[in-house]
């Protein structure tokens, strides 16, 4: 009986010891951030969260002595912990630290030493950062509407967040600006990016890290305390789109995908296909893999319309309209199989894996074309899908049997012009021809054709509407091919 206790004893002894727990005394000072004008004691508190609470629980500090360090003391385990640091700011924003995971390892009662908020001792400046965008091709294109549509600025300054609105200035009602406050230091980079109603992303820029538009701070941007993009890459239209890289007009795309013996991302072939669907990044195509966006799919047809050649031959088919002034820039697109089903194996976006894309490139000069793909055979954006039976306007082959015998660019007619004129040229040798609009101070406006053209006699009608508001004023005109130029003057008089 006496060992039976012992043994018990020794058990229990063995559990306190084990399940013991120790005074954690955390501290926070929160005076510089107080200072900065982000932390408002009487609006916030400063709260803790951390591995002993998984990240969710909010645990409030204590300030009792209104010195600004907040203090908390919990009963923790022995064991490593991680924690930070949040608030809410006085923009109702969460605001956690900006830092790594703060890290601990408990071994007895401790009363941590007082840390600054994000480790800042007061380096840091708050400034003015201004953000602007050029609305004026998106309502052009009916992409946006003022009376209806919303933009706003999300990025890294605000969790990506749609809380800052830009609204439209008064001396220019296509721009649209927001301004925010930023705690920044020399050598912070603001990734950012304009929405409209918070469904409609700008599309990436490849040129810049992460695909955003970014904003980086100098110590001239410190000294002035405010900041803006200098609008240099990409420029300051949404999507940073110009009237250059633009369609002229409305144009339909016959969009075909070949679903015969057709497999999902794990090679299975599908039991049927009950339904084939388009998605993409360009309206009208959308991203419309979840099943609440599943109106934004288009659906496709077998069955002998809409495009589509021969009825159950396994080829589907749809027509896609895209309005004036969609981007000539490569864009991407996928499709999928059997929507919201069983059959579908499981996932809606069951094409290719992510990032693995069909891409199509639209000449700026489209009127219409068909673009045939196989199910799971995607290209990149350097090397799009060929646009077949492509039709164009604006260039058009004069109908002679005579081949020029020289390189001649005629004057426009009528000139001066408005809103349109005529630009006549001639081509002794098929190849490579360019023929481009700028301004008289040598800035390029358009590019009419760039493409590679049979022997002839051409005319292009230039038409001034198609590209934005141009002032009156002389424009040269200029045609190049491999061993020849030529320039002209015209007028546009408004």
């Amino acid at each position: 009986m006496k060992r039976f206790f012992t043994i018990l004893l020794v058990l229990v002894l063995s559990q306190m010891i084990f399940a013991q727990n120790y005074s954690v005394t955390f501290q926070v000072d929160m005076n510089v951030h107080q200072g900065y004008g982000f932390f408002d004691p009487s609006l916030s508190d400063v709260l803790l969260r951390g591995s002993f609470n998984d990240w969710g629980d909010q645990e409030p500090m204590n300030d009792d002595d209104n010195d600004g360090i907040y203090t908390l003391t919990k009963e923790l385990p022995a064991g490593s912990i991680a924690f930070k640091f949040f608030y809410k700011n006085i923009y109702g924003q969460d605001s956690w630290e900006e830092i790594d995971d703060r890290t601990f390892d408990v071994a007895g009662d401790t009363v941590m030493p007082v840390v600054y908020f994000m480790n800042d001792e007061g380096s840091k400046k708050v400034i003015d950062v201004f953000f602007q965008v050029n609305m004026e091709i998106e309502k052009v294109a009916g992409r946006f509407n003022p009376a209806n549509d919303v933009v706003t600025v999300r990025g890294t300054f605000n969790a990506w967040e749609g809380t800052d609105t830009c609204f439209a200035e008064l001396g220019n009602t296509n721009l649209y600006s927001a301004s925010v406050k930023y705690l920044a230091e020399v050598g912070d980079t603001i990734h950012y990016k304009f929405n409209i109603n918070g469904d409609t992303w700008e599309n990436d820029f490849p040129l810049n890290n992460g695909g955003h538009r970014l904003i980086g701070i100098s110590q001239e941007d410190l000294d002035n305390l405010y900041a803006y993009d200098p609008y240099d890459y990409p420029n300051e239209y949404f999507n940073g789109l110009e009237f250059t890289t633009l369609t002229l007009q409305e144009s339909e795309i016959i969009f075909t995908v070949d679903m015969n013996d057709a497999t999902d991302l794990n090679g299975t072939p599908f039991s049927a296909i009950e339904n084939v669907f388009l998605c993409g990044e360009m309206n009208p195509l959308y991203w419309a893999w979840d099943s609440e966006n599943v109106n934004r799919a288009i659906f496709m047809v077998d069955d002998g319309t809409s495009g589509d050649v021969t009825a159950g031959d396994g080829i589907w088919s749809t027509t896609v309209t895209f309005p004036q002034y969609t981007s000539t820039n490569a864009f991407s697109y996928k499709y999928g199989a059997n929507y919201d089903l069983p059959s579908n194996n499981g996932l809606n976006d069951n094409e290719n894996y992510s990032g693995e894309d069909h891409w199509i490139q639209l000449p700026q000069t489209i009127i219409s074309g068909t673009v045939n793909n196989v199910f799971g055979e995607a290209t990149t954006s350097d090397s799009p899908h060929t646009i077949e039976n492509l039709v164009t306007t604006g260039v058009e082959e004069d109908e002679s049997d005579l081949l020029p015998e020289e390189f001649t660019l005629q004057q426009n007619y009528p000139n001066p012009f408005n809103p349109s004129t005529n630009i006549k040229f001639s081509i002794p040798e098929s190849g490579d021809v360019s023929l481009k609009v700028y301004d008289i101070l040598g800035k390029e406006i358009v590019s009419l054709v760039n493409e590679t053209l049979d022997a002839g006699a051409y005319t292009f009608k230039f038409d001034s509407q198609n590209y934005g508001s141009l002032a009156s004023g002389i424009y040269l005109v200029r045609l190049e091919s491999k061993n020849n130029s030529a320039s002209i003057k015209m007028m546009l008089l408004k």
